[in-house]
């Protein structure tokens, strides 16, 4: 949910927030298996948007 929260926000920026790409993504964010496109691939562990870009520190004050 946390790479949906991130999608919607670039996303309303560049297309607006009432474009149909940002209405995936709120549909993502409330359940990811209610996305058209879940599960089409293969599971892979990525961690969130949080740890690429601020690493493990930030992701353990964030969760405290």
């Amino acid at each position: 949910m946390e790479w949906a929260s991130l999608a919607l926000e670039w996303v309303s920026y560049e297309l607006g927030s009432d474009s149909d790409l940002a209405e995936n993504m709120r549909i993502a964010r409330q359940g990811p298996e209610r996305h058209m496109m879940w599960g089409q691939r293969s599971v892979m562990r990525v961690g969130g948007p949080s740890v690429m870009m601020y690493g493990k520190e930030h992701q353990r004050a964030v969760h405290l």
